[in-house]
């Protein structure tokens, strides 16, 4: 299971993405990445933003927008 995290800034009117740059190609995402052990999304969510931004957020501050089942390939 992974988690991403939209990051709304309604005053400034952005959304906070992560650039990263690999096989010298550039790109944006969203924060967040996978559960470890029995974490649920939420957690997850939390802690992946915390480790790759260093913002720490309250779980009640977030709102889940959508969930994607993957079944992987068939």
């Amino acid at each position: 299971m992974r988690a991403r995290v939209v990051l709304y800034n309604p005053k400034m009117k952005a959304v906070l993405l992560i650039h990263r740059i690999k096989d010298q190609r550039a790109y944006w995402v969203l924060p967040g990445g996978g559960a470890k052990g029995a974490e649920t999304p939420l957690q997850a969510a939390v802690r992946e933003v915390e480790e790759e931004l260093g913002l720490k957020l309250a779980p009640t501050s977030l709102q889940q927008l959508a969930k994607v089942e993957d079944h992987g390939e068939e």
